[in-house]
């Protein structure tokens, strides 16, 4: 499976009270949107213009937030709302809420109806590292369905997403996977599953990470996993947590802001045209992610202060003063890092992969 490439460029930044956009979906091709944010938050759907202002903000009056994660919507327009977040692979109280045609509530609040799930392959809670794969981001609707696709967090990572079917209308009910597939081999914070989108023509299925997406085209309505995949790189990285078609090529993705990457929370669009006309794979290295064995070249002078730290804050090096443009990272354990360096006024922030 080689790697093609789209670009994706920003549409417009979320309000301070969307600042951890955790899911998007629209009803009316693209005149506005709806969105979450995820763990903690308050249970409320907001729905944006394209230009991310605020048009309504819906509460959902029998529904906690505990970690909602994905949006979605179906054919006659009603939406659901994914509360099955799971970390630490330890919840029991696994929740879909369905809301009955929200563009025709005039309401400020509404109720749902509730779709309680649990996996009928987990018995332990949490499971061992290496089979925590119970986190759930990424939902479609297809077919009277809720489509489901995990996000991976084994140790070690072993690239599988699962995929599971879930029935649309309320009730309590044990799912098993239907399907895997096989994102790629690490590190999981590249090749894990964030969020899922199905176009309107139900012809293809797009599962989203960090800085790329797998497209399923055309789709094989009965076992996803079948069709013909492609991975295309974004050129870009942030934390990536929700996708939209707004037709059958264009696309929207939002992200959360993140303070360790100082990015995000924003509303991007892309589109799969230059994917759709090409035949033939070819292979194009994502820009967005530097990779690297041993030897950094900086390409920055001069170097006031150089920093590495990971993507939970952690910080690995600092230096500070006269600093060589190249950079020896062969005592760097294998993984992702981001590179902070300073120059004057100058600040330059990128991510790298140590090989």
């Amino acid at each position: 499976m080689l790697a093609q490439s789209i670009s994706i460029k920003d549409h417009c930044d979320f309000p301070n009270s969307i600042s951890e956009s955790s899911g998007i979906c629209t009803i009316n091709n693209g005149h506005s949107f709806w969105t979450i944010n995820d763990s903690d938050g308050k249970p409320q759907l907001y729905e944006i213009d394209s230009n991310c202002n605020i048009l309504r903000t819906v509460e959902v009056k029998n529904a906690t937030n505990v970690d909602w994660e994905e949006i979605c919507t179906d054919d006659q327009g009603n939406i659901f709302i994914g509360d099955f977040g799971n970390n630490s692979n330890n919840r029991k109280d696994l929740k879909i809420y369905k809301i009955y045609n929200i563009d025709l509530i005039q309401s400020d609040k509404v109720m749902a109806d509730i779709i309680n799930f649990q996996y009928s392959n987990q018995s332990e809670f949490p499971p061992s590292d290496a089979f925590k794969n119970f986190d759930m981001e990424a939902m479609i609707w297809l077919n009277n369905k809720i489509h489901l696709f995990s996000k991976n967090r084994t140790s070690p990572f072993s690239g599988y997403t699962y995929h599971y079917k879930v029935e649309d209308k309320a009730g309590d009910y044990k799912i098993n996977p239907a399907d895997s597939f096989i994102t790629g081999p690490g590190p999981s914070i590249l090749f894990w599953v964030t969020a899922a989108a199905i176009s309107p023509d139900h012809n293809k299925l797009i599962l989203l990470s960090h800085d790329r997406i797998w497209l399923f085209f055309p789709l094989n309505q009965e076992k996803f996993f079948e069709s013909p995949v492609k991975q295309i790189t974004l050129g870009h990285y942030s934390q990536k947590e929700g996708i939209c078609f707004d037709s059958n090529t264009d696309l929207f993705i939002s992200d959360e802001y993140n303070s360790t990457l100082n990015n995000g929370g924003k509303l991007y669009s892309s589109s799969l045209n230059t994917i759709l006309n090409i035949n033939h794979y070819t292979v194009k290295q994502s820009r967005a992610i530097i990779y690297v064995k041993e030897i950094l070249n900086l390409e920055i002078s001069p170097i006031d202060l150089l920093e590495i730290i990971d993507f939970q804050g952690r910080q690995f090096l600092k230096k500070e003063g006269l600093i060589s443009n190249k950079l020896n990272l062969e005592n760097l354990s294998r993984g992702l890092y981001y590179i902070i360096l300073k120059s004057g006024s100058i600040i330059k922030r990128f991510p790298i992969f140590k090989e």
